[in-house]
């Protein structure tokens, strides 16, 4: 055994003891350190070093972050079964069932990662399902933690590497292994993972800014100390004990937002200043609140994480200060908060807490993984390419995770799965959004609920998620059974006993090719013709009455006008059906014209594209008399290209709200490289409603949009 080893051991030891492990505990892990040593023998790594040096570093990480018994000795035998002879049993015979578990995991985790890099373009390998899969390979985390140590070591010591192959590694890491690292809450943790990937992929960039942040921190020292002691000061004035140290952002960190146009000076969060005590909640309000009184703070810098914790359990309160121009930010939080920031979901292993803790942690991680037994599905694979991101839920304070293209209707569903068919839409800084908006990173929303059932068969296109739609289907048939329902009472109401059965019911709507009590009740209601509700509901009668209830609706229904949609009749048309097709709105106001084709009167705006050519056109007229006494809303569709951002389209949600229109619907998509297009679904009473809101976005945004009327 060389020297090195020998320190290296030793350390371990003491490491050990110094967290309160157990005698019987540290000649178990000596133990399996003797086993790995064994059985990699004489492997070397490209470093020319014996391979046990790997392993027990990993170890030594280990049992710094404070893991268990089981979990520093997956790091020391975690290469065993896939670098030699070892066999699974003779893991089980030692070191029980649950480190071979464990082993197993990692050496899945570590096929998977070989794989991934063997990829021919590992920029564009499925980084985000690689992520989702590895997670789901065990429900039990520490697998995981123990490959994020794994990884840290080889990323210290990848410049014996060949630099193709440290540019793979790298780029997997910084993809990958750090993402999933910040999920777990192993902030520091990421930082270094991302900190080595940026030194082998961009040296020049990490040296350069390194420089700078050095250079920004030395001529910081005095000011530093100085905030420090204030805060010191000013806490034991106030009898509050706590421990303040300080950070400095990480290079990757400063270098997104410098190359974001922030001077690295003016990034507010460079320098942060740690408030740790064995205090309670309401004791880091307090210290909040002497902070705010005693220094300069910058507007809009707060963030309030122990009121609403991260998905991976973080707490602490952010605010940010301004000490003679430098600034600098103020983190507070408790020991127990400060252990999770540090050792993110390893921390409840510190306390020893009990399964149940292990089991909230674990869930709300895993929560939104893919399941293991659904790694093969398609559609898993299909969006697993998406980004995902953290999105606040003012109704319960809580954080959800969502992917890029999921929409209001999706987090409610996410939020209360019950009420999915009561919900209008969400507020986001007081704006009201529809159904179809996509949450961002980091948006802070309030679903907005309805004492009515909203729901429709539309929203099965508004989600992404495949249970939220089966749920949906759930409750559309529910509403529809119920509605059914309510008109057999009416129908009931009306005729009393002279009520035919309901077999007797559902074969005289056939006579009229109506397949339900809804389709024919809305098609009569919906038109302006003078069907009486008494022969609506004549036609379910067991007398004779039925039969001319039954003519003349079936006249009704043969000879329905132009007058119905709310047009002028052209007596020199004769055809036997009018028909809008998709490509054209039916609001009135809008230049149209009609054209016959089999007997069919077809409505199109004047210029739509898809009038057949050599077809007669006639010329449309509204009937603004009747419209006028018998008003109704109709649907709209707005599609608006645009070359800006998020903002942009904020602005003109706005403006539509503004005008009390309401948008059911609301979808945006990449049109190409440089474009977004974004489609709204809007009720309004007539066209120049939407023809003055057309003129105002136009007006607002000049030549940066350009918008289409459906």
């Amino acid at each position: 055994m060389t020297e090195n080893l020998i320190r290296r051991l030793s350390f371990l030891t003491l490491q050990l003891k110094k967290h309160n492990f157990s005698e019987k505990e540290i000649k178990l892990i000596k133990k399996a350190y003797d086993f790995a040593y064994r059985k990699h023998g004489t492997q070397t790594r490209k470093s020319g070093e014996p391979y046990i040096v790997h392993p027990l570093e990993v170890a030594i990480t280990l049992t710094e972050w404070k893991m268990d018994k089981d979990t520093i000795i997956t790091g020391l035998l975690h290469d065993v079964l896939e670098d030699t002879d070892c066999e699974e049993s003779e893991i089980e015979s030692r070191f029980g069932s649950k480190v071979l578990e464990m082993v197993l995991a990692v050496t899945k985790v570590s096929k998977l990662s070989e794989e991934n890099r063997t990829r021919e373009n590992l920029e564009n390998a499925n980084n985000e399902y690689l992520i989702k899969v590895m997670m789901s390979v065990t429900k039990d985390l520490r697998p995981i933690m123990v490959k994020i140590a794994d990884r840290m070591h080889n990323m210290y010591t990848i410049s014996h590497l060949k630099k193709e192959k440290q540019k793979r590694i790298a780029t997997e890491t910084f993809n990958v292994y750090a993402n999933i690292a910040g999920r777990l809450g192993l902030y520091h943790q990421k930082s270094i993972l991302t900190d080595l990937s940026f030194a082998v992929l961009e040296p020049e960039k990490y040296q350069q800014t390194k420089e700078t942040l050095d250079e920004l921190v030395e001529s910081n020292l005095e000011h530093l100390e100085q905030i420090k002691k204030s805060i010191k000061d000013i806490l034991a004035q106030n009898k509050i004990e706590c421990n303040v140290t300080e950070r400095v952002k990480s290079i990757y960190s400063t270098y997104k937002k410098n190359e974001k146009g922030i001077d690295i000076k003016d990034i507010h969060d460079i320098f942060a200043m740690r408030i740790i005590g064995n205090f309670n909640v309401i004791d880091c309000y307090k210290i909040l609140g002497l902070i705010h009184i005693n220094f300069t703070f910058v507007p809009n810098t707060f963030k309030d994480y122990i009121s609403s914790p991260k998905l991976n359990l973080y707490q602490s309160i952010h605010t940010t200060i301004v000490y003679k121009k430098m600034f600098a930010e103020i983190q507070i939080r408790n020991l127990m908060m400060d252990n999770v920031a540090n050792y993110g979901v390893a921390a409840h292993w510190i306390y020893k807490e009990s399964d149940g803790v292990e089991h909230l942690i674990n869930e709300e991680l895993l929560k939104d993984v893919i399941d293991p037994n659904e790694i093969r599905s398609q559609r898993l694979k299909n969006i697993s390419r998406i980004k995902i991101f953290d999105v606040l839920l003012k109704n319960n304070n809580k954080w959800y995770v969502v992917t890029e293209n999921s929409t209001v209707l999706d987090l409610a569903y996410k939020y209360n799965p019950e009420k999915i068919g009561y919900v209008q839409g969400a507020t986001k800084e007081s704006v009201k959004l529809p159904l179809t908006y996509n949450p961002i990173k980091n948006d802070i929303l309030t679903i907005d609920y309805s004492e009515e059932l909203q729901v429709t068969p539309e929203w099965l296109d508004y989600l992404t998620n495949e249970e939220a739609k089966k749920k949906v289907r759930e409750v559309l048939e529910s509403s529809e059974e119920s509605k059914e329902s309510k008109l057999i009472s009416e129908i009931r109401k009306h005729l009393k006993e002279s009520m035919e059965t309901a077999a007797e019911i559902k074969k005289r709507l056939s006579y009229l090719n109506f397949t339900s009590l809804t389709e024919y009740f809305d098609f009569y209601r919906e038109l302006n013709k003078n069907v009486t509700e008494e022969t609506l509901f004549n036609l379910f009668t067991k007398n004779k009455k039925w039969k001319r209830a039954y003519n003349t609706l079936s006249d009704a229904k043969e000879k329905t006008s132009l007058e119905a949609y709310g047009l002028k009749n052209i007596d020199a048309i004769n055809y036997k059906q009018i028909k809008f097709p998709d490509c054209c709105s039916k609001v009135p106001g809008m230049q149209i014209v009609g054209y016959l084709s089999k007997g069919i009167l077809y409505i199109h705006k004047f210029n739509c594209e898809k009038i057949e050519q050599n077809a007669k056109k006639y010329v449309m007229e509204w009937n603004t008399t009747m419209l006028e006494a018998f008003p109704k809303m109709y649907y709209c569709t707005l599609t608006i290209s645009y070359k800006t951002s998020f903002l942009k389209i904020n602005q003109i949600i706005h403006l539509i709200t503004s005008k009390s229109l309401e948008i059911t619907s609301f979808q945006t998509i990449k049109a190409s490289n440089s474009m977004k297009m974004s489609t709204f679904k809007i009720k309004v009473n007539n066209y120049s409603e939407i023809k003055k809101l057309v003129d105002d976005i136009t007006f607002k945004f000049d030549k940066d949009v350009e918008i289409k009327i459906k």
